[in-house]
């Protein structure tokens, strides 16, 4: 018998298995059709944690902002969490991104809107770049490498 997929929704806090042992934290921050954006924190666990208080999350720190598949947690490979959270959509914005052009090497702003389909690109200088998380799209197995590699630093 086929398993059902699990739903995914804003707001939804969930665990990532990292490459090197462990789980990071992810936060599902927009959700539109089968996009998702997600903010993920710099921490972790060395298991799913049985529930998590996340009073203080809005002081996390952020390890990586990205759009990314959210196969995992519907097949029930990333576990949701069993917090105390409440969403606020206000607290937890789309950020500017940024991107560099690989042949002209410039730096851009990318800016999405609310479906995380449409996009606006503005030259930025690299200063300005370096303020800005990058932009990434990522399938499931792509992120856990991606945060795996940045929490492992």
């Amino acid at each position: 018998m086929r398993k059902k997929k699990i739903k995914v929704k804003e707001g939804d806090i969930f665990t990532v298995p990292l490459v090197q042992g462990g789980y990071g934290i992810g936060l599902i921050a927009r959700r539109h059709k089968t996009s998702s954006l997600g903010y993920f924190f710099d921490k972790i666990y060395p298991s799913p944690p049985e529930v998590l208080n996340i009073a203080d999350i809005n002081n996390w720190k952020v390890a990586l902002i990205s759009q990314f598949s959210a196969i995992g947690i519907e097949e029930g490979e990333w576990p949701l969490l069993n917090t105390n959270f409440a969403f606020i959509r206000e607290q937890w914005p789309i950020p500017v991104l940024k991107m560099q052009e690989p042949i002209s090497e410039k730096y851009f702003a990318v800016i999405y809107d609310d479906t995380l389909f449409n996009e606006e690109r503005h030259l930025i200088t690299k200063e300005e770049a370096d303020k800005l998380f990058g932009h990434g799209v990522y399938g499931y197995v792509a992120l856990e490498k991606k945060l795996s590699s940045i929490l492992a630093d």
